[in-house]
């Protein structure tokens, strides 16, 4: 077993040496005359011992990362009893693959970002006549990860995986969720494979269950199927026997597209984020963290592919078909998890309208009023056509804000954005605890196996969704965090005085207390405080408008309207955004 290890050097420390623990037990020493400016260290343990693979440094992009886990309460490696079941698992996985059913003669293949190594789905597509039909493998994790075993337990307290940017703390140990259980290529793999037949209607011509054995012919990316849609046909696939895989992507992708858009599914196609640590050698003078840190973080904005979006399509008829088939099983022994998203409520409803008429009013267009009997599906595609881009951008926003979060809950319901009435989590079993729990009682609920004691089995239920709800609150926080940190570098990158820099975006809100705007440059959401304003600024806020005086010149703003601003440094954690006016 290859096992990857975060050790801390400070934590036990001596004079001259640090001791390294490991899930409690001392393994070896290392000196601080050796690594004197050393924060953390990464260990593979494998069956050659320990070495020391990498070293971070005090005030490294790692160490940062490292210490945001330990300040957020992530464990940075697994208990010594989850390691030893995972030995477990692997020296058995081979000789359970009998009691399975053979597909390894389907070419599947595993398309995710091309850094991913945790691979738990992989997807084949065949053309029959006038049907589609996808199959979709799901690793199985039922047999080895037992809810009553120490993994699941570790899994549970974890809630999910979490992400840092420049690494992942797995759920599940990474010889397993990276190795022994991932839909590697050409290897054989315990799968749960939902094979879902369209017709080009669209419409669900059949769904069903099975287990079986698969084996993933190639891992590809978005950016490489992307190529292929394109026409960029690369080397690789001239005789790949998975070769048709990409296009019929693209044929079931738009047809699932089509097949959400009558149910009034909310898809909003906005430009994601990727950050980019940079290193220097000497501690650098920007940001105003009250850490120093030898790093910066730049902000490369990017469009998904329509490759991901079209495999995304294929996770939520999986966990749409695979949860409509729990609601309406009634099992007596089912303990589902489901994924809910309320509808908006009256007052939100009432307030974007109020909002799209302000809008119509101060850019004289009847077109942005959201009207009588109109639903958020229909005017969201209204918003979409609207050609000015700053307009379409604020009134977008705010649709967006209307909008409430999901949750999890042990009882159907509507998932609002979704346009569904009922959803749950099928597809993650690697990264959601959800996942695991979800598919042993899809598996009990098809009679492929034994049910687990329902009353034990209902509380262990309550405690997914109590410690689903906490893990992905919690890698909402860790990404806040690192998104402040990129923001206040952004505006420190640009020169030596980012207070002389003229920055530029739209304001998309006005509150009493601040505005909310996105920039130009890079699709961030900035505010401006009005009482961090300096203060020669004078401010008067009624409704969505805010007049800004400054010496002798005013001026109005308002939603959908540019803003020039400049950024004058960091308090409490905000930060200090000044206007610029003419």
């Amino acid at each position: 077993m290859k096992q990857k290890i975060f050790c801390s050097l400070d934590e036990p420390a001596s004079d001259r040496a640090t001791s390294i623990y490991t899930n409690g037990e001392l393994h070896f020493s290392v000196s601080r005359d050796e690594y004197p400016n050393g924060e953390f260290i990464q260990v593979i343990h494998d069956e050659n011992g320990y070495q020391i693979n990498e070293v971070y440094d005090r005030g490294s992009s790692m160490a940062w990362l490292l210490n945001l886990a330990l300040s957020s309460g992530i464990p940075l490696n697994h208990s010594k009893d989850v390691l030893t079941e995972t030995e477990e698992i692997e020296k058995t996985y081979d000789s359970q693959l009998e009691k399975f059913d053979d597909y390894t003669h389907l070419p599947f293949v595993t398309v995710d970002n091309p850094d991913s190594r945790d691979l738990d789905q992989a997807v084949f597509i065949e053309e029959e006549g006038d049907i589609l039909r996808i199959w979709y493998a799901i690793a199985d994790t039922t047999d080895n990860i037992p809810v009553t075993g120490k993994i699941f337990g570790e899994a549970l307290g974890r809630g999910v995986s979490y992400h840092f940017d420049l690494f992942s703390l797995p759920m599940l140990p990474d010889s397993l969720s990276e190795d022994k259980i991932s839909l590697s290529p050409m290897e054989t793999r315990k799968s749960v494979i939902f094979i879902t037949e369209l017709d080009s209607s669209p419409s669900v011509r059949s769904f069903r269950v099975i287990r079986g054995l698969i084996k993933s012919r190639a891992k590809l990316s978005y950016e490489t199927v992307q190529a292929y849609i394109e026409g960029q046909r690369s080397e690789e696939y001239k005789d790949a026997e998975w070769k048709t895989n990409p296009s019929l992507t693209e044929k079931a992708g738009k047809l699932l597209i089509k097949l959400n858009s009558t149910h009034g599914s909310l898809s909003f196609n906005r430009e994601d984020l990727k950050f980019i640590f940079e290193d220097s050698a000497e501690s650098l003078s920007i940001g105003y963290s009250e850490r120093k840190r030898n790093f910066r973080i730049k902000i490369h904005p990017f469009v998904r592919t329509a490759s991901a979006r079209y495999h995304e399509q294929f996770s939520l008829i999986t966990n749409t078909l695979g949860a409509k088939f729990l609601k309406n099983s009634n099992s007596p022994t089912l303990q589902a998890v489901y994924r809910v998203h309320d509808t908006p409520e009256e007052e939100q409803i009432l307030n974007l309208k109020r909002i799209s008429r302000e809008l119509s009013e101060l850019h004289e267009n009847q077109e942005l009023i959201m009207r009588d009997g109109e639903s958020l599906y229909e005017f969201l595609t209204r918003a979409e056509k609207i050609e000015n881009h700053s307009i379409r951008k604020t009134l977008l926003q705010n649709i967006l804000y209307t909008c409430s979060r999901g949750r999890f809950q042990s009882t159907a319901a509507p998932h609002f954005a979704l346009g569904i009435n009922a959803y749950t989590r099928l597809t993650a079993p690697m990264r959601e605890v959800v996942g695991v729990f979800m598919q042993k009682e899809l598996l009990e609920t098809s009679g492929m196996v034994e049910p687990f004691d329902s009353e034990k089995d209902g509380e262990i239920r309550d405690h997914v969704i109590l410690q689903s709800e906490k893990g992905h609150e919690l890698q909402k926080r860790i990404d806040k965090e690192i998104m402040r940190i990129a923001i206040e570098d952004y505006f420190c990158n640009f020169s030596d005085e980012p207070e002389k820099v003229i920055h530029s975006g739209t304001i998309c809100c006005v509150k009493s207390s601040r505005i909310y705007i996105i920039m130009d440059a890079v699709p961030l959401e900035v505010r401006m405080y009005f009482q961090l304003l300096s203060p020669d600024t004078v401010y008067e806020v009624i409704g969505s408008v805010v007049k800004f005086q400054i010496n002798d010149y005013t001026e109005e703003f308002f939603p959908g309207k540019s803003i020039h601003f400049k950024f004058s440094g960091v308090k409490e954690n905000k930060m200090i955004l000044i206007p610029v006016i003419n």
